[in-house]
């Protein structure tokens, strides 16, 4: 359906949603600005309107949509006032931009006579909010409307924890493999320092041995070896650091509600990856430390 702002130059087409006084506090959606909708929105009452936050961009940019008059329900001699924004809901799945939509409160909505308001009708969709279990409400809620009409079935009874995890598993699985390959790129890195600071003592046993037959003390020989080590990984660091920026940059622009990586994440995590670098080589260091002069002297000899 499209809803027209009065005095605008082009309509804009937006979804629609028949909602009663409640709904956005029982879905946690947010009102941004003006009201949401009341007992007092009654079919002989002046017609309103709530939009999205889309809409207001895409129809009204910075301007404030307050008290804007919009075709109400499609219909060309009805017009509604706007009296509330809400935030933006992604209806069609997380990784879908939200669309441009207004809510219509189902009181009203009889006076606009229309063959896709009629569709609309036969359909219902209840949302209950508790504080418990929220499919123990259940029973209660069939018996009410079986008060009201024998007849009328209910389906499709869900949480909406379980839509989220129906709407989110492909994002959550992938989230968990790059995990997974993320821990193991550490591991086989980690692992690779451990190797190369253990080949780096083997192949320099010799100039140990001759520093500390000179009077080096182990510890300076230890802190040589990881300050190798950690001279390497930082420059490593660094670089990532440096690339990680727009990467996540390119990244967040195509997921939505995905937030570039900060200074504070990139800084915590290079400093977390010195740790661990340190930690990987202080074997070989403490290997380097207890090499025997003498022995290691007499076996190059």
């Amino acid at each position: 359906m499209t809803g027209l702002p009065v005095n605008s130059t082009r309509p804009e087409i937006a979804h629609y949603r028949i909602v009663t006084p409640g709904y956005f506090e029982s879905m946690g959606i947010r009102l941004r600005a003006g009201r949401a909708f009341t007992s007092d929105d009654r079919a002989d009452r002046p017609l309103s309107v709530i939009v999205n936050q889309a809409m207001r961009r895409e129809v009204w940019g910075d301007a404030n949509p307050l008290d804007a008059s919009i075709t109400f329900a499609g219909s060309a001699t009805l017009i509604a006032t706007v009296v509330g924004v809400v935030d933006d809901v992604r209806h069609f799945g997380p990784s879908a931009p939200a669309p441009i939509e207004m809510y219509w409160p189902a009181a009203q909505i009889d006076v606009a006579k229309s063959a896709a308001l009629d569709r609309l009708r036969r359909n219902m969709t209840f949302v209950v909010k508790t504080g418990g279990d929220p499919l123990t409400v259940v029973p209660a809620l069939r018996a009410a409307v079986r008060e009201l009409d024998v007849d009328q079935p209910i389906a499709h009874v869900q949480t909406l924890a379980s839509m989220l995890d129906r709407a989110l598993w492909l994002s959550r699985a992938s989230a968990w493999i790059v995990s997974l390959i993320g821990v193991s790129a550490t591991l086989f890195a980690l692992l690779g320092v451990f190797a190369s600071a253990s080949f780096a003592v083997s192949q320099r046993k010799r100039e140990v041995a001759v520093r500390l037959a000179l009077g080096a003390p182990p510890a300076v020989v230890s802190r040589g070896v990881v300050s190798n080590v950690l001279a390497a990984a930082a420059l490593g660091a660094a670089m990532g650091s440096i690339l990680a920026w727009p990467i996540a940059r390119a990244i967040a622009s195509q997921v939505p509600s995905i937030e570039p990586v900060d200074a504070w994440l990139t800084s915590s995590i290079g400093a977390t990856m010195l740790i661990a670098a340190a930690l990987s080589c202080w074997k070989p260091a403490r290997r380097a430390s207890r090499i025997d002069p003498i022995e290691a002297l007499r076996v190059d000899g």
